[in-house]
């Protein structure tokens, strides 16, 4: 036989040898990804163990080529090479090794998948095999020559076949775990990162999402997935993206804000007078309330749909003029800005549906509007627009000179999209199916709608928003709206966040994450320096409560966390300073923690101290002062036995101090407590006031003496002169200057603040 037959033969049978089963695609895929199931360390500490590359495995598959060529033609044969690498082509250089170099082209035809690994998954180029076959002179001197020897002792189809499926198959999986060592360090840095540690052991992963319907047909789809079987018993829905202004308004020319500020200033309005605001969370963001002032005129909306301008003057009460609303409609809140009135309404409506004018049918459903009102003259109010936007009322917010309104619209899902009634509108047509938000979590069908209106140009909306959303929470810092959404999976609660960000109108989703447990309210959550700091409680699959408090960054995703605070208490209260957190938890005893926030991968807790009873508010009276306001409690049962007043000093926050407390006995229940925006606070004119079992209580706090009682007025006297007693909780406090107003749903009082709080002045209000 010549030489060019032997090669020949010799060729046929290096391609007749079938790869062994250890070799697949399929087990070799197994085995990468059962190597990446190893930690990360395990991963380094392999790495420097066995020092082996991808290089190694394809030199140790060339070598079984060269013991075919050997063997036929000199029985015990050795190798001599030298190496070169060519920057230039990137390929490995050899010498006296080209028979190999083709056998090892044939052998491994579909080799360069499996081997590569991750490193050699971005070089399986057009010219991957012909580099591979040229990398077996890299391990010649190591390795080669004893298992050549090895090989041409035996039959060789046998040996091939005998050495692959052993020391090749351990090779592999031993290059394979050695090459991808520093791929799967990456990785599990990766997974690592998104469960980052704290004191107390890993974080929650933030994995709710900030995804958008799409289309109008994907939202069908979504929706009628999770609840058309049961959406027709919900409240419907309606198509208002055409909706006209209401008969009894009218489009006004709307003045420039110079003009504003001076035809108000024309108008005799003072800017120097001393005068209370509308409580609220956030400083720098205004609320809505059904009783506001300006230091001249007291603005009183009634849910009966009249709002009076009475002029306060030293207690001298004066209506100067009435709006009567809509009948159909209930008056819910209302802000005012120098000569801006803008009063917020609801209403539930039937109207004949003309969608298909084959069919007869009616539609149902909530809407809200806004009307504003040029008030330069008091006493003629001038009707410059109205917005309208589908859904019931729920809050709104006030920045600046723009208005955020929320309102909860329910769709209604019929078996066909064309039936539907899925999107909400306001006057300026339907959200877009790219502002519409998909939570991760759908437990509700409900939508929260959010659009935004500058008060000096009252007849358009600048941009809405909707989130497929039922609220649990609002929280708006003065840059961003924070919408929390809770879902319970039978086992555990998490709560979802939305962030929305905002600015002169504009309103974008930014982010999306999650928390553990849930919220007391509006108060767990609060941002500082870009982050967000929230409280929650938790239940565990057994209902034993704990409690923990998250730090999320600007993209919701958690930086740090304190787990497992009082078990088995509840969270009550809440508020939060700069880099210190306050927050209240009871059962029998009112643990009030403090903790250190100015490192946010790090919080600590300073202190807890434990006193009876519990907080349901918490304001700042002042840079060391912290005022509860609460109930007292038994220690033994946690039964509240009274009304309870408490003052701690947090100069010290790793020492607080509870350095006053007065409790009223047998007070079990105080309805300002349950709406922050009814309390009337203002410690730079230490005074605080609320109602309570039909009375209007008034306290100031002195270092030495505590609690101080100012005023005490109880409604009955009002009852008895034939005013209506209920309605309590739409009993307002404010104070001008040094009168107190008292504000409730039919009549008006005021009193010298500064001689006894004798009472001056009393009007009705029709």
């Amino acid at each position: 036989m010549n030489e060019k037959d032997l090669l020949e033969q010799l060729k046929q049978s290096a391609e007749s040898i079938d790869p062994p089963e250890s070799l697949s695609p399929e087990n070799i895929e197994k085995m990468l990804k059962a190597t990446r199931k190893d930690t990360a360390d395990s991963h380094k500490a392999a790495a420097k163990a066995v020092p082996f590359s991808v290089y190694r495995l394809g030199a140790l598959v060339a070598a079984f080529a060269v013991v075919i060529i050997g063997s036929w033609t000199a029985g015990r044969y050795s190798v001599s090479h030298s190496t070169g690498y060519d920057n230039d082509t990137a390929a490995i250089q050899t010498t006296k090794a080209a028979p190999s170099k083709k056998a090892a082209e044939n052998a491994l035809a579909d080799e360069p998948e499996m081997t590569a690994g991750a490193e050699l998954a971005s070089e399986n180029t057009d010219d991957a095999q012909a580099d591979l076959a040229g990398e077996p002179a890299i391990t010649a001197e190591t390795k080669l020559a004893d298992e050549m020897e090895i090989a041409a002792e035996t039959e060789l189809a046998d040996e091939m076949k005998i050495a692959a499926e052993t020391e090749l198959a351990d090779e592999m999986k031993i290059t394979a775990e050695t090459e991808l060592a520093d791929e799967m360090e990456i990785a599990a840095e990766a997974e690592l990162a998104d469960e980052p540690s704290d004191s107390d052991g890993a974080l929650t992963e933030a994995a709710a999402s900030l995804n958008t319907i799409g289309s109008y047909e994907n939202l069908y789809d979504t929706l009628f997935e999770k609840f058309g079987s049961a959406s027709y018993a919900k409240a419907v829905a309606y198509d208002t993206g055409t909706l006209a202004l209401d008969a009894v308004t009218e489009e006004i020319a709307v003045d420039t804000a110079m003009e504003q500020d001076s035809a108000a200033l024309a108008a005799g309005q003072s800017r120097g007078s001393s005068y209370s605001t509308t409580n609220v969370q956030e400083a720098g963001v205004d609320e809505a309330d059904i009783v506001k002032t300006d230091g001249d005129y007291l603005y009183i909306l009634k849910r009966s749909g009249s709002l009076v301008i009475l002029s306060a003057d030293g207690g001298s009460l004066e209506a100067v003029s009435s709006l009567q609303l809509p009948q159909s409609e209930t008056a819910q809140e209302m802000y005012v800005d120098g000569s801006r009135l803008s009063v917020i309404t609801s209403e539930y409506y039937t109207e004949m549906d003309t969608s298909d004018e084959n069919v007869i049918a009616s539609r149902s459903g909530n809407r809200t509007k806004l009307y504003t009102y040029d008030i330069t003259d008091r006493s003629n109010p001038v009707l410059t627009g109205t917005i309208t936007q589908d859904g019931a009322y729920s809050q709104s917010r006030k920045n600046g000179e723009y208005i955020y309104l929320f309102t909860q619209f329910s769709p209604i899902i019929q078996d066909t999209y064309d039936k539907s009634f899925l999107v909400p509108a306001t006057n300026s047509g339907q959200v877009e199916a790219s502002d519409i938000y998909l939570p991760d979590n759908l437990n509700y069908s409900t939508y929260l709608v959010v659009s935004s209106v500058n008060i000096h140009s009252p007849s358009e909306t600048i941009n809405q928003k909707a989130v497929i959303s039922v609220a649990s929470a609002f929280y708006a810092s003065t840059e961003n709206i924070y919408i929390a959404n809770e879902n319970w999976d039978g086992e555990n609660t998490r709560t979802e966040l939305l962030k929305l960000h905002y600015e002169n109108g504009l309103i974008t989703g930014t982010a999306a994450g999650s928390l553990e447990g849930y919220l007391n309210n509006s108060f767990s959550l609060s941002e500082h320096n870009g982050y967000l700091r929230a409280v929650t409680t938790s239940y565990d699959a057994d209902y034993n409560e704990r409690n923990g408090l998250y730090i999320l960054d600007e993209n919701l995703q958690p930086v740090g966390a304190i787990r497992d605070l009082a078990p088995d208490e509840t969270v009550r209260s809440a508020r939060f300073l700069g880099d210190t957190a306050y927050f209240v938890t009871f059962r029998q005893t009112d643990p009030l923690f403090s903790v250190d926030l100015s490192d946010p991968a790090n919080p600590q807790v300073l202190g807890d101290l434990k006193v009876t009873g519990f907080s349901s508010y918490l304001h700042f009276y002042s840079e060391n002062l912290l005022l509860g306001l609460g109930y007292e409690a038994d220690p033994e049962t946690g039964i509240q036995t009274g009304l309870k007043l408490s003052m701690f000093d947090i100069s010290d926050p790793a020492n607080v101090t509870e350095v006053s407390k007065l409790v009223l006995n047998g007070v079990t229940w105080c309805d300002a407590l349950n709406n922050y925006k009814s309390i009337l606070i203002d410690p730079e004119k230490n005074i605080f006031g609320f109602t309570c079992n039909d009375r209007y209580l008034v306290f100031s706090y002195d270092e030495k003496k505590g609690f101080v009682k100012k005023f005490l007025y109880d409604f009955y006297n009002d009852m008895l002169n034939g005013y209506n007693g209920s309605g309590t909780g739409d009993t307002r406090g404010l104070y001008i200057d040094d009168t107190l107003y008292l504000v409730r749903p039919d009549v008006v009082n005021a009193f010298d603040m500064k001689n006894g709080y004798q009472q001056i002045g009393q009007t009705t209000l029709e």
